[in-house]
């Protein structure tokens, strides 16, 4: 029976992590590893952990509760758990998320059907408060294909609703850019699938993923967002130049207009202040080829405030009337 290890970084999520670890050690699959890293919570986040596993003492040979001396953001939390795993396989699990019960199972059978793989890509529930959102799964037969479609940011590119065997990250040393932690995802996920030599997907909502918690780096306009992607993108730049695919280097452009565009509509929707807007004028390129219109228009009105805020939001608005 193959291991799967189970990894989950732990910062400030004492109101959350109580479902998380319940779904974790409930999982119907018995060889698990089971990796929490505390980065330095401030919170009783760990001490939820510890008195949630006293209810299932079949798991607590299969923990391991790491800390880091100091606090050191997600992506190195991320890092710590992926050098520890020992699993055959591992997947992530934010501590504020949730997976179902049978989601390691589900993944080991797919992998057993398929005759081996390196990755499952399964599907996830979107979790709001008065709704659950579930977008399709769909892969692309060519992987040059999906690793194109992951760098131009056009498909999911978490690296949570995976399983991904060990050794991907091991063998071809893939790490997150520590104190990168708005975005590390996308640094990590097109290079994984890179070296991949086979991916099968699990179209099956398994993870679930809470847009409920305020302290989560994904919500709003964020400044650090910003600086974290203006280190991603020449990192995706150095790695994929080598690698002499002209149409890797051009969806890592449309890419890069996909989160500036994001960027300004975030700026535009919270009224931040100019240098912040200045910020991702100034270091983000753009492109229009690929982009949808939506996104061109805003990455044409880019330099003019008062009408990016009067169309940005405009548009949010006509979206909240017709939800």
């Amino acid at each position: 029976m193959k291991t799967v290890s189970i990894l989950v970084p732990v910062y400030n999520v004492e109101k959350f992590i109580q479902r998380c670890v319940e779904s974790i050690f409930g999982q119907t699959y018995e060889q698990l590893d089971i990796v929490f890293v505390d980065d330095c919570s401030p919170d009783n986040s760990i001490q939820v952990v510890r008195e949630t596993l006293e209810r299932y003492p079949n798991r607590k040979d299969q923990v391991r509760i790491l800390k880091h001396e100091k606090n050191r953001g997600l992506a190195a939390a991320r890092n710590t758990a992926v050098w520890e795993a020992k699993g055959d396989y591992l997947i992530h699990v934010d501590s504020d998320d949730y997976i179902d019960i049978d989601t390691i199972s589900r993944c080991v059978d797919r992998i057993e059907e398929c005759n081996g793989a390196d990755v499952v890509v399964f599907g996830v529930n979107h979790v709001f408060t008065n709704k659950t959102v579930t977008p399709p799964l769909k892969i692309p037969g060519s992987k040059s294909e999906y690793v194109e479609l992951l760098l131009s940011r056009k498909v999911r590119f978490n690296i949570w609703g995976c399983m991904f065997k060990t050794d991907l990250y091991k063998k071809f040393n893939i790490s997150a850019i520590e104190g990168v932690n708005m975005g590390e995802d996308y640094s990590v996920m097109p290079r994984l699938m890179y070296y991949a030599n086979k991916i099968v997907e699990l179209p099956i909502p398994l993870y679930n993923y809470i847009h409920l918690n305020e302290n989560s780096y994904t919500n709003g306009f964020s400044v650090s967002g910003v600086y974290s992607h203006m280190k991603i993108f020449p990192m995706l730049r150095d790695f994929f130049s080598e690698k002499q695919d002209d149409d890797y280097m051009t969806a890592i452009d449309c890419g890069e207009s996909m989160f500036k565009s994001t960027a300004l509509l975030k700026w535009a929707l919270y009224d931040n202040e100019m240098e912040y807007l200045d910020l991702v004028n100034d270091h983000f390129r753009t492109t229009f080829d690929g982009v949808p219109l939506s996104r061109r228009i805003i990455l044409r009105i880019a330099h003019n405030p008062s009408l990016l805020k009067a169309y940005c939001r405009s548009g949010f608005k006509l979206k909240q009337f017709l939800k």
